[in-house]
């Protein structure tokens, strides 16, 4: 089936206005261009960017041009003032098919190409759909007791993974329950698959982890809360990973002040605290609070919900590793991230975990994602300061992005390697995952900046919520493998102009990225016009036989 959705990408996209190869990458060794502010000048020793040669042959082996990509549209007639949250790709995977999820807002429509559009009827809409296949878009709608959709409540997605012959979506919602649904059913009332927030819940968010069978748009079963939420600063879940895929076992992380599950004693309702879980199906096997808490500083910013910088990984012998931005709950200045390993006793129950802390209180660390193969693990976020001055390839940085390995056999001895993604502002990691020899890693670079030697070359002014990027590091030493960027038109983006990259899957030796876009884009060394109006897009687009 997988290799069947790859072979017709060419048969959906033949004509498709919209694709455009986008190698915005200057190549020049060990150099930087002529900005500074902590970005791509503080690198120095390059050339300045000449657009007509450096840009416009670039080698193809440091910039990949993908294949046909697809494109989501929404009509954001209704959103004009709020574009920034109008459409997002959260996380995807690659199984039995290629599935994505997301998000979109009220009042407007999400379109695919070749078919029909869905209207998101509440403030936040989750969905679930197959880019390459043209299969449905689920959307998922919070509802009411009255089976009315639940009109000030909001939909969280925030991860999903494989677990054998299912995958499961997690996430948070307001309301009284979550009716996944495929556009022949009703958004509420009769028909589809219902997770159920607890009683007394209210407008409060209700974690859940929900499972879904392959090629089926509804859910098998869920794991939600019992307990209900003490206030919409917690009570969600922010990552899921698959702990053994043949059981559908899985491993989540989430923050609460009380238990949701009612499994635990450690909390004591008045600061919220990390906690990781593992669950069959739809039971829940074991839990574990972890002692650490939000930040008090909040030097990196936390995202919509306090915790959602937190990240869950499963390495091959079974060992869960968490990697968040906390402080123990005694510490009250800067803020501290933190990386906990976690064995499992028969894939049921957890094993004594051990920590340790990334960053100060003078040079601060914010984890967004974790991954691991069978020799690392790998970290990524943003740091400021000097917080890995040991680590081979460590830089002062200005609010700058990292990606750091350690080895998975002695990962409390300190790191292997730190690679500096520069920016002259606070970049945003979207996502990181490990596949092949090589580590992948997508986000958002605000102004110039890259990755050394291979840095942005733009002729547009730089926007103010910045550019999509997506690099490939050597798993081994984290050297650069290639680099690429998405940018604006020539000309002066918008306030509201942006690019970011927001999700990867990987399956076999393909990867595919998904990137959120706002305002007119264009192909900066090329001129080409991919996107003549103001409305959100996302670009889902496969890079075919790249993992090796």
């Amino acid at each position: 089936m997988l290799r069947a959705a790859l072979a017709s990408l060419a048969s959906i996209c033949v004509g498709c206005s919209f694709f455009t190869p986008f190698p915005d990458v200057e190549l020049q060794g060990g150099g930087g261009s002529s900005s500074g502010g902590g970005g791509a000048g503080a690198e120095g020793g390059g050339p300045a960017c000449d657009v007509e040669t450096e840009c416009s042959n670039c080698p193809s082996e440091m910039c990949p041009a993908p294949d046909d990509p697809i494109e989501l549209s929404v009509d954001a007639s209704a959103l004009a003032e709020n574009p920034d949250s109008a459409l997002t790709i959260i996380d995807g995977l690659v199984a039995e098919d290629i599935l994505f999820i997301g998000t979109f807002r009220q009042a407007v429509t999400l379109t695919v190409p070749g078919r029909s559009g869905v209207t998101g009827l509440t403030t936040q809409t989750g969905f679930i759909f197959r880019p390459f296949n043209a299969d449905v878009i689920t959307p998922v709608t919070n509802c009411g007791s009255d089976d009315q959709p639940f009109s000030s409540g909001e939909v969280f997605f925030t991860s999903m993974s494989d677990a054998g012959d299912q995958y499961v979506v997690a996430g948070a919602f307001e309301g009284d329950y979550l009716r996944f649904s495929d556009t022949s059913q009703p958004m509420c009332g009769t028909g589809g698959s219902i997770v159920s927030a607890p009683a007394g819940n209210g407008e409060k968010f209700a974690p859940f982890i929900a499972f879904a069978r392959d090629n089926n748009t509804g859910i098998e079963g869920a794991l939600t809360a019992i307990n209900a939420a003490r206030g919409n600063e917690n009570g969600y879940i922010s990552d899921v990973a698959a702990l053994d895929s043949s059981q559908h076992r899985v491993v989540a992380v989430g923050m609460a002040k009380q238990d949701p599950f009612a499994q635990s004693s450690d909390f004591d309702g008045s600061t919220a605290l990390y906690y990781v879980l593992a669950a069959d199906g739809p039971s829940l096997d074991d839990m574990v609070v972890l002692n650490r808490r939000i930040c008090s500083a909040n030097d990196f910013d936390q995202g919509v919900l306090g915790g959602l910088r937190s990240s869950i990984t499963v390495d091959g012998d079974g060992v869960v590793w968490v990697a968040g931005t906390g402080c123990e709950p005694d510490d009250s200045d800067g803020d501290h991230s933190f990386i906990e390993r976690i064995p499992t006793l028969g894939l049921t129950t957890f094993d004594e975990k051990s920590s340790i802390d990334l960053g100060t209180d003078e040079a601060p660390v914010g984890v967004t994602k974790i991954s691991a193969n069978d020799a690392r693990v790998f970290v990524a976020g943003t740091y400021s300061g000097e917080p890995f001055a040991e680590t081979p390839g460590a830089e002062t940085g200005t609010d700058d992005g990292f990606v750091m390995a350690f080895e998975r056999d002695s990962w409390d001895q300190g790191a292997a390697w730190v690679t500096r993604i520069a920016s002259t502002g606070k970049p945003e990691i979207g996502a990181l995952l490990s596949a092949g020899d090589k580590v992948f890693v997508t986000g958002t670079i605000v102004g110039d900046g890259g990755i050394s030697p291979s840095l942005a070359c733009f002729t547009s002014d730089e926007p103010t919520k910045g550019r999509a990027f997506l690099a490939a590091l050597d798993a081994a030493t984290g050297d650069l493998q290639w680099l690429r960027f998405d940018g604006f038109d020539a000309g002066s983006p918008t306030e509201n102009a942006f690019a970011r990259g927001t999700a990867l899957a990987a399956g076999g030796a393909d990867v595919f990225s998904a990137m959120s876009i706002h305002g007119q884009l264009e192909m900066s060394c090329g001129g080409a016009t991919t996107n003549p109006s103001n409305r959100p897009e996302a670009w889902i687009r496969p890079y075919l036989g790249i993992v090796r």
